[in-house]
């Protein structure tokens, strides 16, 4: 019932979308664009009108000097040219002298006549002279690649042959650049063979090799592609996939061992390539589901006795409780549009995600993008990442945000009820005075708190923030410079599921302190839902949000989104 409801109170919210009204549009986008209304709108009461004087008469330049200093300008040299190569790396020699290596920049005292000659192995010399009338001017050149033919015979015939980065047949002649290169020869079972080869141009080259038998059999890496996992979710997302490295065709053994040091699963594995995978679902080798808690993955190589001659160990962790889900990054941190929640990643976990929501009316419109990270780190800590810009303006700068936030959690949950609390840095920066996105200049620290029942959960977050300037929406009335001091109070309602989270928030905004304990309208609230591909880490979104500054004064805009988030 309570998910019937929350989802119907998303799609009431998303479905009003086409109605808006008052002029909170056009005052938000005429700040933003920096312009100033056509009709004259009182300043509010509880500020004052900055003086808008210029610094600067009008018979007077800004490097003047009325106290009797001097003013010092510093100015780098502008008199360049560049020679730029295809292929770059050729030698560069100025009237006979040499200066460095293609693409170069040279720094010319004075106009006049220079020779330019490049040399590189493999291409044929080029001489040139050029009147150099002044400025930045650049110098291309496209070098002649003279070319050769290069014969490699390998045993055994199955082995692979890379000259400069290029496959080349075994026993085949093969034209190749003129030049020293790099010859790579590897198989399997076998010790890869390296070296320097010089091919002369318009000649035949011949090699002849036989690749050495490769040492004992040892294992070269032993991998996991998370560490954390849970098997309870559906396909490759319940389950660690473990790939193991090895020098030469052998067998080994993958064990997996409790708390206790007892052998719950075991596997032999037999190789017969460099590689070999297998997953592990986490049940026991009879099938039975196992509990959560450490686990440790061994691989062992065995000599002719029987006995250990290498071992590889790996730490695994089931948990089932500790489930990692999408989460909005819109305000700065993690969380909901507008509200930030106390889970984090857990290690090695990361989220890449993208969302733009738009307002469009006959008379323009207004799109902010959000592009986000999200990242867990060691000790339950995670940092979000997220920068973006609003387009549909008519200005010559796109205005732009960007912000990072650290979050650390205090206290976890134990169970699937209870209290979890994390605590919160953020520094963000936006060229604009209003704060649509509740995300303004300045240095905030916040208290996310959240209660959880099984999969819903509630959301609240205190947040001081401390900001160069004041917030304004009107375009009759400047920002203030200086130092404020105000709150944030966030608030949200999500209810997860494996596939599906849906959530709505809400932020206001305090006058600064020096004000009063006032709200300072316009106020937010936002609805999302999120959808994963079953089977898969790609997230669908879509996302609205409202602006309010009087029950008939707002605007409402909404965009869909994408997301990936890979569990460690």
């Amino acid at each position: 019932m309570k998910t019937a409801l929350a989802f119907l109170a998303v799609i009431v919210l998303l479905s009003s979308c086409a109605s808006t009204s008052g002029s909170l549009f056009e005052d938000t986008v005429a700040v933003e664009e920096g312009k100033e209304e056509s009709e004259e709108r009182p300043p509010r009461s509880r500020r004052t009108e900055r003086d808008r004087e210029s610094v600067w008469d009008d018979d007077e330049q800004e490097d003047r000097r009325t106290d009797g200093g001097i003013s010092i300008r510093l100015t780098p040299p502008t008199q360049a040219f560049s020679v730029v190569s295809n292929p770059p790396g050729a030698e560069v020699y100025i009237n006979g002298s040499y200066r460095g290596l293609t693409p170069l920049r040279i720094y010319a005292k004075k106009e006049g006549l220079y020779t330019i000659d490049l040399h590189k192995d493999g291409c044929l010399p080029l001489s040139d002279t050029v009147a150099y009338k002044g400025g930045n001017v650049i110098y291309r050149y496209a070098l002649t690649q003279l070319y050769g033919n290069l014969l490699i015979g390998v045993e055994p015939q199955a082995a692979s042959i890379l000259f400069d980065s290029d496959k080349i047949r075994n026993g085949r002649a093969t034209r190749v650049p003129a030049g020293v290169s790099e010859l790579q020869i590897s198989a399997f079972g076998y010790q890869t063979h390296r070296e320097q080869v010089n091919v002369p141009a318009d000649s035949l080259t011949e090699r002849q090799i036989r690749l050495k038998k490769a040492a004992a059999f040892r294992i070269s890496s032993v991998d996991l592609d998370r560490t954390f996992f849970d098997p309870s979710k559906p396909g490759p997302a319940g389950t660690i996939r473990v790939t193991i490295g090895v020098t030469t065709a052998g067998t080994s053994e993958a064990r997996i061992v409790d708390a206790q040091n007892h052998v719950v699963y075991r596997l032999s594995l037999r190789f017969d390539s460099w590689t070999r995978q297998f997953r592990w679902n986490g049940r026991d080798s009879n099938g039975a589901r196992l509990p959560d808690g450490v686990y440790t993955l061994i691989v062992e190589t065995q000599s002719g006795e029987g006995k250990p001659t290498e071992s590889w160990e790996r730490k695994i962790y089931i948990d089932r409780n500790d489930v990692v889900y999408f989460r909005s990054l819109w305000s700065g941190s993690a969380g909901l549009l507008y509200a930030p929640c106390p889970d984090v990643l857990l290690p090695g976990s990361k989220q890449l995600s993208f969302l733009f929501q738009s307002h469009v009316r006959a008379t323009g419109h207004r799109t902010p993008a959000n592009l986000a990270l999200r990242m867990g780190f060691i000790g339950h800590n995670e940092i979000d990442i997220q920068t973006g810009m609003i387009t549909g303006l008519d200005v010559d700068a796109v205005p732009f945000f960007t912000s990072i936030a650290w979050k650390k959690i205090l206290l976890d949950k134990v169970d699937t009820e209870g209290f979890s609390l994390a605590a919160q840095l953020k520094l963000a920066y936006q060229n604009v005075d209003t704060d649509t996105q509740m995300n303004f200049t300045g240095i905030s620290a916040g208290i996310p708190l959240a209660y959880w029942m099984y999969e819903l959960g509630l959301f609240f977050t205190p947040e001081i923030i401390m900001a160069p300037s004041t917030v304004t929406f009107d375009p009759a009335e400047e920002s203030k410079k200086g130092l404020f001091t105000w709150a944030y109070l966030r608030f949200g309602v999500v209810l997860n599921s494996d596939l599906v989270m849906v959530g709505v928030s809400t932020s206001l905004r305090t006058e600064p302190f020096d004000s009063g304990l006032l709200i300072d309208p316009p106020f937010t609230i936002g609805a999302e839902i999120h959808f994963r591909i079953p089977d898969t880490s790609i997230v669908l979104s879509f996302a609205a949000n409202a602006l309010i500054r009087r029950i008939d004064d707002y605007f409402i805009s909404a965009g869909p989104g994408i997301g990936y988030i890979r569990q460690n």
